[in-house]
């Protein structure tokens, strides 16, 4: 199956997440996330963006110097560098899980990652679950995958 490529994962999502239901599109529109941030209550949007505020200060403060350790004449370098790009997988199942896109996106930003891919299974309809794409949207994906 692997060198079916995307049949292959329709084929997947129908048989494990959907009952059947074929997927909407494997790459979600620009004009969904932003109907899907737009459709999102009042107090959720604001929860999330309170998390999104959270959880870039908890990145931020935990992005480390360069440290040296010195021992018996060697010296090791330590320092984190960014990857160009991550996925962040938010899982389906019976909740959606917008907090998921919050502390991967968000986390991989702020570390300086440019290119981050959300892949969320759909539900039974064939969609991804509203609250993840309006998560996306507002931590910044624009590249969100179902």
């Amino acid at each position: 199956m692997r060198a079916s490529g995307d049949d292959a994962l329709r084929y997947y999502t129908r048989e494990y997440d959907t009952g059947g239901t074929t997927p909407a599109a494997l790459r979600v529109p620009e004009a969904e996330l932003n109907t899907a941030e737009t459709r999102l209550d009042d107090a959720v949007r604001d929860g999330l963006r309170m998390a999104i505020d959270n959880v870039t200060r908890v990145a931020q403060a935990g992005l480390a110097s360069e440290q040296s350790v010195a021992f018996e004449g060697h010296e090791v370098r330590l320092r984190e560098v960014p990857v160009d790009s991550a996925a962040v997988y938010v899982p389906g199942g019976r909740a959606p899980y917008p907090s998921t896109v919050i502390m991967g996106v968000v986390t991989a930003r702020v570390a300086g990652v440019q290119n981050i891919a959300v892949c969320a299974p759909p539900g039974a309809d064939g969609e991804v679950n509203s609250a993840v794409l309006g998560a996306c949207r507002l931590a910044g994906e624009a590249r969100a995958k179902g």
